[in-house]
């Protein structure tokens, strides 16, 4: 290899950036209060139609 080569400089690790603020975290969305459960679907009785 050609001489006099310069051995590349050392890599500094990249700082991140400081008073980065960490994702707030995410509260589990909570279903609404109250939600009433589908009523029953009750099979239509021919027999109740006249």
């Amino acid at each position: 290899p050609t001489m006099n080569v310069e051995t590349a400089p050392v890599q500094e690790p990249v700082m991140p950036t400081m008073n980065v603020e960490p994702a707030p975290v995410q509260e589990p969305v909570t279903p609404t209060m109250n939600v009433e459960p589908a009523p029953v679907q009750e099979p239509n009785d021919n027999s109740e139609i006249l």
